[in-house]
């Protein structure tokens, strides 16, 4: 998320298509064992976090 965020991505198909186009790249820094997951995967992994949460990592 980090990675394509940075690159301006808008949304979680993007983030999808993101992810697909750099997989050997984002390989180096994360485990895909199961593959890139798919936008609706990532939004519901992300809708279950608290916002709070998240704007506290985006401080450090």
């Amino acid at each position: 998320m980090l990675f394509a965020t940075l690159a301006n991505v808008d949304d979680w198909v993007e983030m999808e298509y993101f992810a697909h186009y750099n997989e050997e790249y984002l390989k180096k820094y994360i485990k895909l064992e199961n593959g890139i997951p798919s936008h609706d995967t990532l939004c519901r992994v992300f809708g279950m976090l608290q916002p709070e949460i998240l704007q506290q990592l985006y401080k450090k």
